[in-house]
């Protein structure tokens, strides 16, 4: 009997840990793949060295593409010829009930 219930015992925290890491795990995975396509989106236009509907349409049809990821780009407040490149996250833990988004912020080199 005593064996039974310590064997319960550890399949129920084992379990907990089990949701817990996975959780983590989804949030870390999520995270690089935004920052991926961050940086693809980063060498499209750095290579092409505008940003116009041409450098959004490659970024369309690029082959990294992140499924719950959303990116928009703006012009850096200081240099006008820098852009910020902002792909936004959704970070979920739901053993916590915790969710938010989150951002990757990347800044061009000077694009002439």
């Amino acid at each position: 009997m005593k064996g039974a219930f310590e064997t319960g015992l550890v399949i129920i925290f084992g379990m907990m840990f089990m949701v817990m890491g996975i959780d983590y795990m989804r949030v870390i995975l999520v995270n690089n793949k935004a920052r991926l396509y961050a940086e693809n989106i980063l060498a499209i236009i750095e290579h092409q060295n505008r940003y116009d509907y041409d450098v959004e349409e490659l970024i369309q049809n690029s082959s990294v593409k992140c499924s719950v990821c959303q990116y928009h780009i703006q012009e850096h407040d200081e240099s006008s010829n820098r852009l910020w490149i902002i792909v936004t996250f959704p970070i979920e833990m739901n053993h916590l009930n915790y969710f938010t988004q989150s951002e990757v912020r990347l800044l061009t080199r000077p694009i002439a």
